[in-house]
C-alpha cells in the first residue's frame, strides 16, 4: 500500500480543522428542525373588559420548556396567578397540533372582530427569533373549536399551584 493517499487524506483532514485561518472544506447543511420546533410559546388571551382588549379576562402562556403560566382577572371565576408543568412533548404536541390546525408561524394577527356578545381570543405563537404570528376570533366560534379546545384539553390535565388545584377554562368558562 502507498503512503501518498494517507497522506492526502490526512492532510485533507488538517485542512479541515476549525482552527485553520484559511477555511477549504465546505460548510456542514444546516440542521433543519420541524416548524413546531421553532416556537417557543404559545400565549392565549380570552375576553377584555369595557376598559380595552389590553385588559384580558385571563392570560394563559406556555412555553417550549414545559411550563405554564396562567393570570386571571378579578372578572373570571379562577382569579389569581397560577403556574403548572405542562412538559415539553405536550408544549410540542399542542404546537404540532395547531399548525395542522391552521395556525401557521407566517400569520399575523388581524384586529379583533367584533364579538359583542361573545368574547375575543387571541392565540400567538413566537418563534425562537423573536416573531409573532397568530389569529383572533371570537368565542363560541369555530375557530375557537379548532385552534383554543386543544389548548383547553391540554390545559385541563395540569395541576396548578398554589392549591394543586385544576383548571377548566373552555368556552363556558
Amino acid at each position: 500500500m502507498s503512503r501518498t493517499p494517507v497522506f492526502l487524506l490526512s492532510s485533507a483532514l488538517v485542512a479541515c480543522q476549525p482552527t485553520q485561518v484559511a477555511q477549504t472544506c465546505p460548510a456542514p447543511a444546516p440542521a433543519t428542525a420541524p416548524a413546531s420546533m421553532l416556537v417557543t410559546q404559545v400565549l392565549l388571551r380570552r375576553g377584555g373588559s369595557p376598559e380595552g382588549p389590553l385588559m384580558p379576562d385571563y392570560t394563559l402562556s406556555l412555553t417550549a420548556s414545559g411550563d405554564a403560566l396562567y393570570i386571571g382577572s378579578p372578572r373570571v371565576p379562577v382569579q389569581g396567578q397560577y403556574m403548572g408543568r405542562l412538559g415539553q412533548s405536550a408544549f410540542q404536541r399542542i404546537v404540532a397540533d395547531l399548525m395542522a390546525r391552521g395556525l401557521l408561524l407566517d400569520q399575523e394577527a388581524k384586529a379583533a372582530p367584533t364579538c359583542d356578545p361573545e368574547v375575543a381570543i387571541s392565540i400567538a405563537l413566537q418563534t425562537a427569533d423573536g416573531r409573532y404570528s397568530g389569529a383572533v376570533f371570537c368565542g363560541h366560534s369555530e375557530s375557537e373549536s379548532r385552534l383554543a379546545r386543544p389548548i383547553y384539553q391540554a390545559i385541563e390535565q395540569i395541576r396548578w399551584y398554589p392549591g394543586a388545584r385544576q383548571l377548566a377554562l373552555g368556552p363556558a368558562s
